[in-house]
């Protein structure tokens, strides 16, 4: 635990998950550095051990990831997938013109994807 809330690190340290409360049932992932073809692997996991089945939504935010390849992107539409077969709503925070979000731009996962702003994204 840090500061209250649950933090996972990948083997090597090149991303770190912070999970914490959205709202009364929620819950919001909070990704930093890179997701890629070695840290995937870690947030597949991580969202794996979510119970999704009782929460109100899940976010993952974006914004402090610096990369983002192609293993990462099938890591998140993983988690979208398996949010779609629970009935959770999923929502991601990914600012225009960040790392993430020309990713999602390139492959059109923009228009698959629902978005929050950033001042959306903490309440």
């Amino acid at each position: 635990m840090v500061d209250g809330h649950d933090e996972v690190t990948s083997p090597g340290g090149d991303l770190r998950i912070t999970t914490r409360p959205l709202g009364v049932a929620g819950t919001r992932l909070m990704l930093t550095g890179r997701v890629d073809a070695v840290t995937a692997t870690t947030l597949r996991e991580c969202v794996a051990s979510l119970e999704l089945e009782s929460a109100a939504r899940l976010r993952i935010d974006l914004r402090q990831v610096d990369f983002l390849d192609s293993a990462g992107l099938a890591a998140l539409v993983q988690a979208h997938r398996r949010c779609g077969a629970t009935g959770t709503p999923i929502d991601f925070v990914a600012p225009r013109g960040s790392a993430p979000w020309r990713v999602f731009d390139l492959t059109r996962f923009d228009e698959i994807f629902d978005f929050v702003t950033e001042d959306e994204a903490d309440r």
